[in-house]
C-alpha cells in the first residue's frame, strides 16, 4: 500500500504531460447517443449478468439489440 501511495506523485506529473483535446465527432456523437432507460441498464448493484454484450456494430448504430 505504501508504494503505491508513494507512487501517485509520479503518476500524476507523469499525466500532466498530456494535453487532450476534445474531438467535435465524438461530443457530436455522444450527444446523440440514446439514454437507456431502468429496464435497459445494467450497474454491478444490479444481481445477474449484464443483458447486453459488447460487440463489433455497423458504423453509425447507436444501440445493441436485447439478447434473448
Amino acid at each position: 500500500q505504501f508504494k503505491a501511495i508513494e507512487d501517485i506523485p509520479l503518476l500524476q506529473e507523469a499525466a500532466n504531460q498530456y494535453n487532450l483535446q476534445p474531438k467535435e465527432q465524438f461530443g457530436a456523437w455522444f450527444q446523440a447517443m440514446e439514454l437507456l432507460g431502468e429496464d435497459e441498464s445494467w450497474s454491478p448493484h444490479s444481481s445477474g449478468p449484464a443483458r447486453f454484450e459488447c460487440s463489433s456494430r455497423p458504423r453509425g448504430a447507436h444501440h445493441l439489440p436485447a439478447q434473448g
